[in-house]
Formats: structure tokens, sequence, C-alpha cells
């Protein structure tokens, strides 16, 4: 966009940039806008968001738009999002905005390898923002790297700490690997930027259960439920390791 308007604002609105080719000089395509919405309607689906009145309307509303966006999706759209993603590759090979949307555009469409390559490529165009490290793991995560996956996740927090993300999806992938004290320490520093999740108090008591820690896991999901009284998970985790009273 700082590029577009430095280059526009200059010459007589006659002759600025239009919006189709502003759109190709940013690689932006509709695969992209569906990763985008997706990713809002994922955090409108989070505490805090979640608990805002018009929340429900908001989220039909982009998932309507998400939809509309899928339903053009097709293989003419497909070759036509390669083309703009190749054109403005070679424009600007070291423009790390066109490899972070090329990249998404390769995780959408299923190419994780190529996808993992393009964040690589931002991480070294952009080596002090923590993004590129944090997307490095969710790749990685995905194709079941988790080592690599775990040191970009701390990579990525050790740039922002306070991305919550970041510690949920580190907690996660050290649970796959079984390493359940440092999964745990992960949640809880998750919890401590985020303590109105419900969800991360039920994850956290599934460590717990695994650390053989009933009584707090216990007390976990008490909180859970305390935060959302209506939430099936976290009601049924703790009937299955609730002690079961006399006579029930």
């Amino acid at each position: 966009v700082e590029h577009n308007l430095s280059t526009n604002l200059g010459k007589p609105a006659a002759d600025w940039a239009t919006q189709d080719a502003s759109e190709r000089a940013l690689a932006l395509t509709d695969w992209n806008r569906k990763l985008i919405t997706a990713s809002v309607v994922q955090r409108l689906q989070q505490a805090p968001l979640n608990t805002q009145p018009n929340n429900p309307a908001r989220i039909a509303r982009l998932q309507q738009r998400e939809q509309q966006l899928l339903a053009g999706m097709n293989r003419e759209t497909l070759a036509q999002a390669r083309e703009i993603y190749a054109a403005a590759l070679k424009a600007q090979p070291e423009d790390h905005f066109v490899h972070e949307v090329y990249g998404n555009f390769l995780q959408v469409t299923g190419d994780l390898p190529g996808a993992t390559r393009e964040w690589q490529r931002t991480a070294e165009l952009m080596p002090h923002d923590f993004l590129p490290w944090f997307q490095l793991g969710v790749l990685q995560t995905r194709q079941n790297q988790h080592p690599s996956a775990q040191e970009n996740f701390r990579t990525a927090l050790r740039r922002r700490p306070g991305l919550v993300e970041g510690w949920m999806e580190l907690a996660r992938s050290l649970a796959t690997s079984r390493q359940w004290s440092a999964a745990l320490e992960a949640f809880q520093q998750a919890l401590r930027l985020r303590p109105q999740d419900p969800m991360l108090w039920v994850a956290k008591a599934r460590v717990l259960v695994e650390l053989n820690r009933r009584p707090e896991a216990i007390a976990a999901l008490s909180k859970a439920l305390e935060l959302d009284p209506n939430n099936p998970v976290a009601a049924e985790q703790l009937r299955q390791i609730q002690p079961a009273r006399p006579g029930s």
C-alpha cells in the first residue's frame, strides 16, 4: 500500500494505478482473501471477542464472504493467481510481503513444503519480525516436524513474548511430542496472557492428567466451566476424571 501510494500521490488522479494494477503489484488474490477472512473468523470465535453482543452476526457475514470466495476458486482462478505471484516475485524478489502472500497461497492450496520455503525466505528478509518464525512453526507442525517447529515458535516468542498464539502452538507441539512438563509451562504462559479463554484451561487440564496431577486438572476444568458453563468438552473431561460419588 505504501509503495503504491508513494507511486501515485505525485501524479494527477487520472494517472493513478488502477485497483487491479495495485492488487497485482501487491500479489493480492482471492486465495489470500479467503485465508485472511478465515483467520478473522477464528479470532472472533476466541475470547475475549467471542463475548461481544454483535459477534454472531459479524461471524455469519464473514463466513458468507468466505463461502463466496470459495465458490469462485477453480483451476482457472488458480492459474491466474499463480501468474500474479510469478510476476510479482520477478518484479520484486526482495519484497518480503510478496513472499508472505505467496506462502499463504501455497498453504491454502495444500503445498506445505512450498509454503515453508517462502516463509523461510521471508525470515531471511525479515529476521527480526516474529511472523515468519511463527508461520514456519505452524507449517512444520502440520508436517510433523516438531523439533524444528518448536525452535521456530521459541524464536517467534523471543521477538514477541506476548504472542498468545505462539505459546498455544508451542504447547500443542510439545504435547504431541509427549513433552508434558514443557507443554504445561507453555500453556501456563498462554493463560497468563489470556486467562478468560476456557479452551486454554481445557488444554491445560489434558496435560495435567498426563502428568498424573488430577486434582489440578479438575480445578482447571472447573475454571473452564466457570468461564463457559455450556462447554461440552470441559464437562465431558471433568466427568471422566472426577471420582465417582458414593452411590452413583
